[in-house]
């Protein structure tokens, strides 16, 4: 099983490489709280849909999509 907080970082990585953000330390930590704030199932559908896979998605999918990306 993929541990919550992996899922959380590699969202923000995603987050961040996608929109090419630049944040301050102040605009990271309030952006590392809301995705703490998800969820679990909102957590999943949001990662699927920046890894480009359905949802639901299975955990061996979505184990083999983290591992590729970037973050």
């Amino acid at each position: 099983m993929i541990e919550r907080t992996t899922k959380e970082h590699k969202l923000i990585a995603l987050m961040i490489t996608d929109l090419e953000l630049e944040l301050e330390e102040a605009e990271m930590s309030e952006v590392k709280e809301e995705v703490a704030d998800l969820p679990d199932e909102e957590l999943d559908r949001t990662l699927a849909s920046r890894l480009d896979l359905p949802y639901p998605v299975d955990e061996q999918t979505m184990q083999q999509a983290l591992s590729r990306a970037d973050g």
